[in-house]
């Protein structure tokens, strides 16, 4: 297996984010956040919920679940896992892998069904950041 071609960049705002405790044993935290990004031209928001467990040292490990909304109305869903760490920019420095699905034949993220990959984010103080987004041949 070798890290195929970069599928996409997206960029996420801190503002369009919540965050609810699960859990206070662990601690276990779900939230909502926002991205958006150009997958072949195409725009798209990519909206996605993360459940977080958190560790002492300042890890965290997390699986998410995300649509991703395209302009032309296209869908693609996609379920990831990862881990991060604390980064210089009191954010967070993340990586995991993921697997799209989708219910289209045609238009540009049709592309994407069955695609497994793996993304590295990186995040600020604010929780404003930049995810990008490789294909896994």
């Amino acid at each position: 297996m070798a890290l195929g071609k970069l599928l996409f960049t997206e960029n996420f705002d801190g503002k369009l984010r919540w965050e609810m405790v699960l859990d206070t044993n662990g601690p276990i935290t779900q939230h909502f956040a926002v991205g958006v990004g150009k997958y072949q031209g195409l725009n798209f928001k990519d909206n996605h919920n993360v459940i977080v467990r958190y560790y002492s040292d300042g890890v965290i490990r997390y699986q998410e679940k995300g649509i991703i909304f395209a302009d032309n109305g296209e869908l693609a869903m996609w379920n990831g896992h990862g881990v991060g760490a604390p980064n210089e920019k009191g954010g967070l420095h993340c990586n995991g892998s993921y697997i799209f699905e989708t219910q289209s034949t045609k238009g540009k993220l049709a592309s994407l069904n069955n695609v497994q990959g793996v993304y590295e984010l990186e995040s600020d103080e604010n929780s404003n950041g930049t995810q990008k987004w490789w294909e896994w041949k």
